[in-house]
């Protein structure tokens, strides 16, 4: 499906796009900058994007600075984003027409700039931090059980989908990132929690 040569955002947002998530029902969020980072300006908040099937776009939500990674929970109706310059995750409750509704702090990450995300089995968020050079495992009240250290500085993070048993994590060596300083780092965290066991991919753009 020629989703995005149907939908033109450049009336939406002035900046970055970030990150996409498509729901149960075909709809895909985007996460947009409201500012330009680099170098960074004064933050300027944006809203998210909800591009429907049909190709149509609207913003959804409430402001956020820097929107960046994204998870939609099991039971579909709560939207988790990462706010990178608030330094926290923020969540949604989605209604039946996708609209966002209800902003609200799901977990504090003071000190951190959280980056992309996934959801575990169990409901936590596996979270990117590149400035500390971590990947948090974080549950809804700001708890964070379990963190691993890694070599680089984490941008995303993904779970394999085989009761998470492998945590995919796309890292940089120089922030902001360049063209060739990136590769995905393949962890295996032990029942979930975390270990130090981190095995190299090697350079990658994409993964196919």
């Amino acid at each position: 499906m020629a989703l995005y040569d149907l939908s033109d955002l450049s009336g939406f947002t002035e900046y970055y796009l970030e990150a996409l998530l498509i729901d149960s029902a075909g709809r895909t969020y985007i996460s947009c900058s409201g500012f330009d980072d680099q170098p960074i300006t004064t933050p300027q908040p944006a809203r998210l994007i909800l591009v429907e099937t049909n190709g149509t776009a609207r913003p959804v939500g409430s402001d956020l600075l820097f929107a960046n990674g994204m998870a939609i929970t099991p039971v579909r109706r709560t939207l988790i984003v990462a706010e990178t310059y608030s330094q926290r995750l923020s969540a949604f409750d989605i209604a039946d027409d996708g609209t966002l509704g209800r902003h609200r702090v799901w977990a504090r990450l003071t000190g951190l700039m959280p980056g992309g995300l996934c959801l575990d089995c169990e409901g936590a968020v596996w979270v990117a931090s590149p400035l500390s050079s971590q990947v948090l495992r974080v549950r809804e009240g700001s708890e964070i059980p379990d963190l691993i250290p890694v070599p680089a500085n984490p941008i995303a993070c993904v779970l394999d989908g085989n009761e998470d048993k492998t945590l995919f994590v796309t890292v940089t060596t120089i922030i902001p990132p360049r063209p060739g300083s990136g590769r995905i780092e393949a962890i295996i965290p032990e029942a979930i929690g975390a270990t130090d066991k981190v095995s190299p991919f090697g350079p990658a753009c994409c993964v196919r």
